[in-house]
């Protein structure tokens, strides 16, 4: 398993989460003006990211992984840690717009 620490599987993961950013934004920002709660916020995206690894299981898109496999990287490893990040940037925006 690779360490999460290493600058190649940071970019590799960041080139991966790129393409989620704008979209997790959205939702975390339609969600913390609407007042919910932190906890319900990351437990919809959980269920997000759970759907996401789904469909990264069928075929078509299962190719779309190999960059990232040629470099040890599973697709578990990607969404995890996708999500681990994704969580810890959106507490952060939530519970700024909470103080507003």
């Amino acid at each position: 398993m690779h360490s999460i620490f290493r600058l190649k599987t940071l970019q590799l993961w960041f080139h991966f989460y790129k393409r989620l950013l704008v979209l997790s934004l959205l939702i975390s920002l339609m969600f913390g003006f609407m007042k919910m709660s932190l906890a319900v916020i990351l437990v919809f995206k959980f269920l997000l990211f759970v759907i996401l690894l789904i469909a990264y299981f069928e075929p078509s898109l299962k190719q779309k992984l190999i960059f990232y496999k040629n470099f040890g990287m599973s697709a578990v490893f990607l969404i995890f840690t996708s999500f681990v990040i994704d969580s810890f940037f959106t507490s952060i925006l939530i519970l700024t717009l909470h103080q507003f």
